[in-house]
């Protein structure tokens, strides 16, 4: 019903919560179709001609006499409904992030008024064949852009310039960035501006008279500064929060108009909290919420968040809970996603969440604890000492302001590996969190050089902070991609109100077409692929238009669908806008110059006379280097780089900020490491883009690992003279005892995979009758209670019980009773001598994952507690059971399946050491560091 009625005008804060009374019946019809604002006026063409007011009122009596009615649920923007009660109550966090209920059961109908609709995710999308590509930012070459140079900047010898969380703005009151930062550890809420967000000054202010101190000793463990542009009262305009009282106190607010002069006292006083709980604002739904750290988490994953939500910000009744658990748990660090350090051997935690609104979702910035590289305080192993925490900063996307989605776990603000620089750990993200800035979007975050600069502090390690800048392409968390093949996107039901498709795409090398389908998947004429005019160019808002149409007025209210037709190029966003000018009415986090609020209302008319180019630095690259050289010759490529307005004129290639290169088409040649290369490109009027490209060159041979007691190397790039998808007959085994695994039968054998793994080879089992066999020799098959055993793997699709490696004992298994966990399983003779197959312990639920590669291993030294242990990416995943003392005598192994030739493993199998001995932590820990450094495994960002 209704199909004919348009979506209401958008709210000046769309999203709010419309409890309204109709028809059971017709409340399902409004919501099967997505409709956002349902209200009596959508029924009069049902009920009598009476005036509106009495129909609604005979409606809603007749409603409640027949007691056929429903409350109808808050309905956001996007036409997601929030269940009841809201926000969801969970007993303990998961192991896992779960699916977000919005990409389970999206509305049947979208509504797409606000803001660009960014393709994160399959919340948009029916069905595809583009491929999705995360993208990472580019640290700014003249980072770090605030340091701690004045005096009281100094306190204890610990050096502090950087906001924690603090808050980077641009003030459309006076066109100027702004920053609230940390000045001295733990001591002074210090102020500076920016007229381009790159070169900041600290104006003498009169607070304290000389300096840029706007609140004496005002900063502390934590803390939050929002510019609140909807404040009625100005006077709290600038709103701060900050933690008082350490790892559990409380949150306090005070206000000022300008964040200078004239704060308030303390607004009020918090319930309990932890250290690192800070504040931000949902727009789409008119809330704010107070994002508690958990004090204490007895089996809740240690460091994690706590949701508040607030109607009022400024009513003291709505944060004075009476005890932390009173909070309902929110979210933490995705356990099985989340990838340990492997040197440190800690189990990530979430150390802190800012969020806040990017055109159509809610952006967050997750901090992960991957532990202490300076100590051993049970959260680790000691690595570096006078180095400070191993936190880096990764992305996510809410929909519904609550649940999150983190389809891309590599760290999105990375610290750097070299001792003295700015960012050499502890990386933190900032309120307000990102800026649109042009085509480019301006991230800042903070970074410590601890030590590595020679700092005096007790706390030396966390000394040194200092503010970077992060940048990178406006709306360019991911792209759908197509290559010269060509692809096609297609969305679900949408309705918009507006006229003008506008897009973010790169398509310079080919180009997109784009077509309009009713709810049936019928073109509407004349929006067909053959009638748009091709785009070919690269540009963060490009219109789309039609022969035959002037705009979509035709088509404005109905249920559509877009079908987007691409080749050899990316699409990173569409939106429908009112106006010829491209506004999203979307929101712009923590603003930007030429918007006059948080909002985007001003389309194409935010952008600088001079936009910068847009810039593309290639694809990231994995070679080795070449023979005698101890170097790679690297080709770097930016030829698909465009000014939107002009012609480039430079190309300068940097590695650690210092120039290696210049021109679009370069040639470097690289020693073996992992690379991160950062381009910059000047266009004829003085406009900079930035772009970067990761380059890991890997060494000619890859080194040997501890040879002793090694009775069993298995590697797949050994295997020679086969094709992609060729079967494996034998597998030539590099250890001194030449077992040589092998498989007779055509029907059984695996297939080798060239490319599996970071441009190596695997070698792949079809999770049904796949395997290999070994002959027997003595420390392989009769292991007595000494063994170990190295691995790099992937389960594929669903886990269940299979054996990656067996000889009658079960070396790697997942059980899908764990969740995918790795398990050891082992064989024992019981007092009445018959041989138990027994589950003797596993790893943590959900470390190995489905379909990500894992480096495993399992060392066993005897049969009392603690005597094996289970390790899973460099982290100790085993509970401690002792395991009876046991002993098998058999006449074969395998690989790729259990005793018996059961449980085919499905997945594949790059390399595997088993030694007929237990290795010390000592020698283990090469080897394994050996396997993750061959595969890339080495760095956290690649999962």
């Amino acid at each position: 019903m209704a199909s004919d009625l348009l979506p209401s005008p958008l709210d000046d804060i769309p999203g709010r919560v419309k409890y309204n009374l109709f028809a059971a019946d017709e409340a399902t019809e409004f919501h099967r179709k997505g409709d956002p604002d349902v209200t009596c006026s959508k029924l009069k063409r049902k009920t009598p001609p009476v005036p509106a007011a009495l129909g609604c009122l005979a409606v809603i009596l007749g409603m409640l006499s027949s007691r056929a009615f429903v409350v109808a649920a808050e309905t956001l923007y996007n036409g997601i409904e929030l269940p009841t009660p809201w926000p969801p109550r969970v007993p303990v966090f998961p192991d896992s992030l779960t699916t977000p209920p919005y990409l389970v059961s999206p509305p049947t109908v979208i509504p797409i008024d606000v803001g660009r609709q960014l393709l994160i995710d399959d919340f948009l999308i029916e069905e595809s064949t583009l491929s999705r590509r995360f993208h990472r930012p580019t640290y700014h070459p003249a980072n770090p852009v605030l340091t701690p140079d004045k005096e009281w900047e100094q306190a204890q010898g610990a050096p502090m310039a950087m906001p924690y969380s603090g808050g980077v703005w641009f003030d459309p009151a006076d066109e100027k960035f702004k920053a609230w930062y940390m000045g001295g550890y733990n001591q002074h809420l210090c102020y500076a501006e920016s007229h381009d967000g790159v070169t900041w000054t600290k104006p003498a202010l009169d607070v304290v008279q000389g300096t840029n101190i706007v609140l004496p000793g005002g900063a502390t463990e934590s803390n939050t500064l929002w510019l609140d542009l909807n404040e009625k009262d100005p006077k709290r305009r600038c709103k701060f929060f900050t933690e008082r009282g350490g790892a559990i106190g409380n949150l306090v607010y005070r206000a000022s108009q300008d964040g200078i002069h004239d704060w308030t006292g303390e607004l009020w006083e918090s319930g309990r909290c932890g250290d690192r709980t800070t504040v931000f604002y949902n727009p789409f739904r008119d809330k704010w919420v107070i994002n508690v750290r958990e004090s204490y988490s007895p089996g809740r994953r240690g460091r994690s968040k706590r949701y508040a939500e607030v109607e009022d910000i400024n009513d003291r009744t709505s944060v004075d809970w009476p005890a932390q658990d009173n909070v309902p748990l929110w979210v933490t660090a995705d356990r099985p996603m989340d990838a340990p350090n492997p040197e440190i051997g800690f189990a990530p935690q979430l150390y802190h969440l800012d969020c806040m609104a990017y055109e159509s979702v809610m952006l967050g910035l997750f901090s992960i604890f991957r532990g202490y590289f300076h100590a051993d305080s049970g959260e680790g192993r000691l690595v570096y000492p006078g180095r400070p925490k191993h936190n880096d900063v990764c992305v996510g996307f809410s929909r519904d302001g609550f649940h999150w989605h983190r389809p891309d776990h590599r760290p999105f603000l990375t610290f750097s590996d070299r001792r003295g620089d700015w960012n050499w750990g502890n990386m933190q993200s900032v309120g307000g969190g990102i800026l649109v800035v042009g085509d480019y979007l301006y991230i800042y975050c903070s970074g410590r050089a601890g030590e590595g600069r020679g700092t005096g502090h007790p706390l030396r390690y966390d000394a040194d902070g200092s503010m970077g800048l992060a940048v990178l392409r406006r709306d360019g968390f991911a792209s759908m991609d197509a290559g010269a093949s060509g692809g096609t996107l297609t969305t679900r039901k949408l309705r918009f109100g507006g006229k003008h498709l506008f897009v973010n795409t790169d398509a310079v090398a080919g180009e997109l077409r784009v077509e309009v389908l009713d709810g049936a998947g019928k073109v509407f004429d004349p929006f067909t692929k053959e009638n748009c005019n091709a785009i070919r160019a690269n540009g963060t808002a490009q219109p789309v238009a039609w022969k035959g149409a002037t705009d979509l007025s035709n088509v404005s209210g109905k249920v559509v669908r877009f079908r987007f037709s691409l080749t050899n190029g990316r699409l990173y966003a569409f939106w429908v806008s009112p106006d010829m000018a491209g506004a999203s009415q979307g929101y712009v986090g923590a603003g930007g110059p030429g918007f006059t609020s948080h909002r985007d209302t001003t389309g194409l008319a935010a952008f600088p006379n001079n936009r910068p180019p847009l810039v593309d630095a290639g694809a990231d690259q994995t070679l080795r280097e070449q023979s005698g050289q101890g170097k790679a010759s690297v080709t770097l490529d930016a030829s698909r780089s465009v000014d939107p307005d002009g012609r480039i004129e430079t190309f300068d290639w940097r590695e650690n900020g210092q120039p290696m290169a210049s021109g679009s088409r370069v040639t470097v040649m690289l020693p073996p490491g992992t690379h991160s290369l950062t381009l910059t490109a000047s266009d004829d009027g003085g406009a900079v883009g930035y772009g970067n490209v990761r380059v890991a060159v890997r060494p000619q041979e890859d080194p040997v690992p501890l040879r002793d007691g090694l009775v069993l190397w298995l590697k797949a790039d050994a295997i020679q003279g086969l094709d992609d998808g060729d079967a494996v007959q034998v597998w030539p085994d590099g250890a001194e005892t030449h077992l040589d695994p092998f498989q007779p039968d055509p029907a059984k054998q695996p297939l080798w995979k060239k490319n599996a793994i970071h441009g190596l080879p695997a070698v792949r089992f079809d999770g049904v009758d796949d395997n290999l066999r070994t002959r027997y020799y003595r420390d392989l098959l009769f292991t007595s209670s000494k063994v170990s055993v190295l691995a790099v793997f992937k389960a594929s699709g669903a886990v269940e019980t299979r054996g990656l490696v067996s000889s009658d004992w079960a070396g790697f298994c997942t059980m899908s009773e764990k969740g995918g966990s790795l398990a050891y399983l082992t064989a024992y003779q019981t007092p009445t001598g018959e041989s138990v197959w027994k589950n003797l312990f596993a790893s943590l639920p959900g470390r190995v994952r489905p379909d990500v590669w894992t480096c495993g291993a399992m060392i066993r030294s005897g049969d009392q507690e603690g005597e094996t242990q289970l390790v899973v990416d460099g982290v100790r995943n085993d509970d401690g059971t002792p395991i009876p003392y046991h002993g098998t005598n058999t006449e074969r192994g395998f690989i790729g399946c259990l005793r018996g030739e059961t449980g085919s493993w499905n997945g594949e199998l790059a390399e595997i050491l088993i030694y007929g001995d237990a290795l010390s932590e000592k020698d283990y820990r090469p080897v394994e560091r050996y396997l993750r450094q061959k595969y890339g495994l080495d760095d956290a960002s690649m999962p």
